[in-house]
């Protein structure tokens, strides 16, 4: 048994109120998922239909039985010997035409019946039957009414783990916060009882409160995962900021909680980690700089010191022993600050590109020709100009403002569903056509190339032109030190013809000897020219001749609008070599046919869009849409 502070862990689930068990909790339920009410006429025989009372017809959803019953004379609004009105019977077994039809001759939308003596949005509820709550709030059902138990929809519906409604109901006003009779909210419910990430990462997202308690224990929601064992809900809620150290009635925090179970499996390492790194004193030094700053720093010191050991005067052995503990060192600090280990690729480009301008005005310019110089300044100055707009620019993100939000919930939920393909879970919105959201800047990008690690950001419709920008000029700049390079090491006497009659690896070692430290140089601005050169070759391929982004590319097969062509994919985005440059670096002075790059933002279903942009459509008129 664990002991603390707070006392018995079994201790504090009774006092909670709270049994952990497997039965306690709702397994994961699809996201967002809308149940199709059933259209299909009853298997039950006429003549055995004929006999069934109007409670039962209403259960199998016999509407001509129902329609008979009524016309004769009963009275729609009595409940039967249990105290439940026809609306509740309607309302869970998901019977929309007969719920229209009740609503039509003046069923009360909101009558109070059953042991739970709760309303048939109540029972709709329960049973996940989104089409029912839609229909029954359109009639003017109220949410907020409290069951016998203290609890409104949103709280079953957040206990149930049925996301969609969870989401339709605060799009629809019921506020995110509403607490039941004890003081529970809704994220604290789904924190305890289900299992799934959504809906607790969705409560989160639309503001749900992660410090408030509820009023008979003082629990936070994380308290309350943790006494559930919940692992997913723990792991949403420690990443997304909750409160730790929030003590409950019995003076236990969330964080006691967590060292009481470390030796647990169910806790989860990363969660573990995340809390450590969040408990563990701050070093004054390392809050003042960011975690760019600090592996741009580390990179930019290694980087001169592998150039500073080659060129000097030790002897072989020294300098590899040296390497080898600077290797080591890197390797401690990466696996110290695993944060900093994250932006390691813009670093290295940061680096390099310093390193490369400090060599061309100290080694190189005295030796090279004025004009060639002004080249690679200008060139410099591009690559740095393109270079900060596809790091820190907006690269499209798709908005998803509160408002944005709760439309394209409610549009959806009272239309066709939350179809992945449409909506996104994360940020709440319906997705334009060609985007898709990025797990690592966590947003929607319009028009999503890929998310680069060399500049830390993902590439879509507003950075990529600086992207291909940043690729040309680093390509021309990486040309111009290599040129250099090669004149610094000819002028000083480093190359000969008879250097030229040996193998490629005594060159090489040659010049190492000779001169290290530029000869370190020109090789990164070598290896920077190959990797360059293939990724601006396949991105000008892709958006040239195949009208595609690097993500359409990868997941052709995924998407219906794409036809097979081949061994591949045939892009109906693609609108010949030409035209889909000049949409590309947006010239719309050179075409009658230019496509704004705005409506990448606008259309969220193809054939809304083929329909719309009539321009498009005419600049294929044999495409096959899908």
């Amino acid at each position: 048994m664990m002991h603390s502070s707070c006392g018995h862990f079994g201790l504090i689930q009774d006092r909670c109120g709270a049994i952990s068990s497997a039965k306690s909790t709702v397994d994961a339920v699809p996201v967002f998922t809308k149940k199709t009410p059933s259209t299909r006429k009853p298997n039950i025989p006429d003549d055995e239909a004929k006999n069934f009372d109007i409670v039962r017809a209403t259960q199998h959803g016999l509407l001509n039985r129902c329609k008979e019953i009524i016309e004769s004379g009963y009275d729609i609004n009595k409940p039967d010997p249990q105290n439940i009105y026809l609306l509740h019977w309607a309302a869970i077994n998901n019977k929309i035409d007969l719920i229209k039809y009740y609503i039509s001759k003046g069923a009360a939308v909101d009558p109070v019946g059953g042991d739970l003596r709760a309303t048939p949005l109540h029972w709709a509820t329960r049973q996940g039957h989104l089409s029912v709550v839609v229909l029954l709030m359109s009639k003017g059902a109220d949410p907020c009414f409290y069951d016998v138990e203290g609890r409104a929809c949103l709280h079953i519906a957040a206990n149930l783990g049925f996301t969609a409604i969870v989401a339709y109901l605060i799009a629809k006003g019921v506020d995110v916060n509403l607490r039941d009779k004890n003081g529970m909210t809704a994220l604290m419910w789904s924190s305890y009882k289900t299992l799934g990430l959504d809906p607790t990462k969705l409560l989160i997202t639309l503001g749900a409160s992660m410090s408030i308690q509820d009023d008979v224990h003082r629990n936070t929601p994380l308290h309350w995962a943790l006494i559930s064992r919940n692992p997913t809900a723990i792991s949403i809620l420690v990443m997304r900021g909750s409160p730790l150290t929030i003590r409950n009635s019995i003076g236990c925090t969330a964080l006691n909680l967590i060292h009481e179970s470390r030796s647990e499996v169910w806790i989860g390492m990363n969660t573990l980690k995340t809390v450590d790194d969040k408990m563990k004193p701050k070093n004054i030094l390392l809050l003042k700089l960011n975690e760019q700053t600090i592996s741009t720093i580390i990179v930019s010191v290694a980087f001169y010191v592998v150039g500073f050991v080659l060129d000097s005067h030790m002897i072989y052995v020294a300098k590899l022993c040296c390497l080898i503990i600077g290797y080591l060192i890197m390797y401690k600090l990466n696996r110290t600050y695993a944060s900093v280990s994250e932006t390691l690729p813009v670093s290295v480009y940061l680096a390099t590109k310093f390193w490369m301008s400090v060599t061309w005005i100290f080694w190189i310019l005295p030796i090279i020709s004025f004009w060639c110089s002004v080249g690679f300044f200008i060139t410099t100055s591009l690559l740095w100009y393109n270079f900060m707009y596809s790091w820190n620019g907006n690269p499209g993100y798709v908005p998803n403002t509160k408002n944005d939000q709760y439309n394209a919930i409610i549009e959806l939920a009272e239309s066709s569903g939350f179809s992945p393909d449409v909506f996104c879970s994360t940020c709440l919105i319906k997705k334009p056509i060609r985007s898709k959201h990025c797990s690592i800047c966590n947003r929607c990008i319009a028009k999503f190339d890929h998310h680069c690690p060399w500049v830390n950001n993902c590439i879509g419709i507003s950075n990529h032109r600086h992207f291909i920008g940043y690729l040309m000029s680093l390509l021309v700049a990486c040309g111009f030190v290599i040129f250099g390079s090669i004149k610094y090491l000819n002028m000083a006497n480093h190359f000969n013809e008879q250097t030229f009659h040996y193998n490629i690896f005594y060159v090489i070692w040659e010049v190492l000897i000779l001169d290290s430290w530029v000869s370190w140089i020109m090789i990164n601005a070598i290896l920077h020219s190959i990797w360059v050169s293939m990724l601006l070759g396949c991105q000008t391929y892709q958006i040239v001749w195949l009208g595609m982004t690097t993500n359409e590319r990868i997941n052709a097969a995924r998407y219906e609008h794409f036809i097979p062509h081949g061994k591949g994919y045939k892009s109906p985005y693609n609108r010949g070599k030409c035209q889909n440059l000049l949409d590309f670096i947006q010239c719309h002075c050179l075409s009658s046919r230019f496509l704004n790059e705005k409506v990448w933002f606008n259309y969220c279903e193809f054939d809304v869009f083929t329909e719309m942009e009539l321009n498009f459509s005419a600049v294929k008129p044999d495409l096959e849409y899908v």
